[in-house]
Order: structure tokens, then C-alpha cells, then sequence
């Protein structure tokens, strides 16, 4: 099972960042262990799963992987600057996961592999505010997200993983430590280091799980 590859999609919160170790990054150190030969970060800053399927092909299924996770959300519930709505509706978010999960599978099956893992993540807890830019951010309403997620995979029968409560669980829900400590440059959203590495031994278990 070592020629198994590994596909991170998201936002930037999964993607490489200046001064941050993501949750890759840390998986990566255990790359042999986990039994993967490639491990591929793809996540986009600003990304939606709007933008990923539209650029499904590029980011994933050229690669042909075996195991996917998937941790979109943040920027699908977020109301920019002059809007009234979400950037991507509940439905759409729904629908969007749904065609996601579809493609990979008929990906795999025309190229003759066997179906990947895919692995639906939440997105993490996020501070309610609206930040300089005018992007209204809330809790609440994220919530309805990471619902639909858990609620696609059932419906879709893949892995699961509840980064929302890992991350607001870890500090009580509180928004302010929460900022203060475990978020990029304190903005509320994007997890640094201390906060990354709070997902690696949920994602590593369910990697082992999975190279039997």
C-alpha cells in the first residue's frame, strides 16, 4: 500500500502558509508511517467548493489518489462586503459537496481504479465578527455548514472528521482565547501552528485506519 496518494483539498486553511505548519506539513513528516509515497497539498486561498469543483480535474482526479480529504466551508458561509447572502447557499454548498464526492468516484471507476477514501471535514471554529475588510463571519451560521457536511456523509457513506468541535472544544468556545492563541496573526479564522496540530492525530488515525 505504499504507492497510495494523499490529496488535501481546501481553503486557506489547509493551503501552505507563511509562518504556519499546517496540518500537512505534520502529516508529512509521517509520510512512510502512513503508508503514502505521495502526499499533495491542494488548498486554495478563498477557495469555496464552488471554485473546487469547477477545478476538480486539476486539483484532484489528475492525480489519481487513494485517499482525499476535503475542508471547505469557511468561505462558503462568510457574507462579504455589499452582500446580503452567503457567498454559496446551504443548498448549493449541499449540492456542490454531493457532485464533488460523485466525480471523484466516476473519476476513479473510467480511469479503472478502485473508489479513494474521501475524508468530509468541517470547517474549524471561527470568531463572530465582521473583520476590516467587511466579511461578516459567524459561528452560528457556520454551524449550518458543518451540519450539511456531517449530513453528506452519511448520505454519501464517506469518512467524517469534526475539525468545528475539535478547534471549539480545545478552548471552550472561547472566542478571544481562541483568537489570541490559536489563530494566524490573531484574525479569528485561519488556525496557526498550535491550532493545525490539534487535527494530525485525528487525520493520522484515520490514515492508518485506512492503509490496512
Amino acid at each position: 500500500m505504499k504507492d497510495r496518494t494523499y490529496v488535501a483539498l481546501g481553503d486557506s486553511i489547509t493551503a501552505y502558509r507563511n509562518n504556519v505548519k499546517v496540518y500537512m506539513e505534520w502529516l508529512l513528516e509521517e509520510r512512510e508511517t502512513l503508508g503514502f509515497r505521495r502526499m499533495i497539498n491542494n488548498g486554495i486561498g478563498g477557495w469555496n467548493t464552488l471554485h473546487l469543483l469547477d477545478k476538480l480535474e486539476e486539483r484532484c482526479l489528475q492525480h489519481q489518489p487513494q485517499f482525499i480529504s476535503i475542508m471547505l466551508g469557511t468561505n462558503d458561509h462568510a457574507i462579504y462586503k455589499g452582500k446580503e447572502e452567503p457567498a454559496v447557499s446551504l443548498d448549493q454548498f449541499k449540492f456542490n459537496l454531493c457532485e464533488i464526492v460523485r466525480q471523484i468516484r466516476v473519476s476513479a471507476h473510467e480511469r479503472g481504479n478502485a473508489a479513494p477514501y474521501i475524508l468530509l471535514m468541517s470547517p474549524p471554529f471561527i470568531v463572530t465578527e465582521t473583520n476590516s475588510a467587511g466579511t461578516q463571519a459567524s459561528q452560528t451560521r457556520l454551524l449550518n455548514y458543518v451540519r450539511a457536511v456531517h449530513e453528506m456523509s452519511v448520505e454519501l457513506d464517506t469518512g467524517y472528521l469534526d475539525v468545528n468541535a475539535i478547534t471549539a472544544e480545545a478552548t471552550l468556545h472561547d472566542g478571544q482565547l481562541y483568537r489570541d492563541n490559536y489563530t494566524d496573526q490573531n484574525d479569528g479564522v485561519h488556525l496557526n501552528s498550535a491550532g493545525q496540530k490539534w487535527l494530525v492525530p485525528f487525520i493520522r488515525q484515520i490514515c492508518i485506519e485506512q492503509r490496512a
